[in-house]
């Protein structure tokens, strides 16, 4: 007689893996995070990088060298919450040691993360335009109701 045991979501049998729901088998996932998702936390109070990782563990967070250019000259030409938001944004870059992808295109920051995302990451905005760019061709990452990050 065969003995049964209990499969818990850390025993997988390798056989019939087909069987077993889809959330144990976790894929890295790189994302680009876009210069207003990097000002969300400052702004709103929002602790996206955190709800990434609940939703995707395995989340590989990258900056585009433009964007943090982006954050300095917010900090140089900006005053009050906008300036503020921008240097705690730079602060989470350096503090997390999100990965920088260097570029040396002279297109816009939109266009960039455009063409890289093609190369199978996602992307992390809450820019309108882009998000209607990129809706249906990669996973956008963004945030519902200035409060839940949700990933499509």
């Amino acid at each position: 007689m065969k003995k049964f045991s209990l499969i818990t979501s850390f025993q997988v049998p390798q056989h019939n893996l087909y069987k077993y729901p889809i959330r144990f088998i976790h894929k890295r996932v790189k994302v680009i995070l876009d210069t207003n998702f990097l000002l969300i936390p400052a702004s709103l109070g929002v602790d996206v990088f955190s709800q990434i990782k609940e939703i995707e563990p395995k989340a590989e967070l990258f900056v585009i060298d433009k964007t943090v250019y982006e954050l300095k000259k917010i900090i140089n030409e900006q005053k009050g919450k906008n300036k503020k938001s921008a240097q705690i944004a730079l602060q989470m870059v350096d503090k997390f040691k999100f990965k920088i992808i260097k570029t040396k295109t002279f297109k816009n920051v939109d266009e960039i993360i455009e063409e890289i995302a093609q190369n199978g990451y996602a992307v992390a905005t809450q820019d309108t335009a882009l998000k209607r760019k990129l809706k249906g061709k990669i996973k956008l990452i963004f945030l519902r109701q200035k409060k839940y990050v949700v990933i499509e």
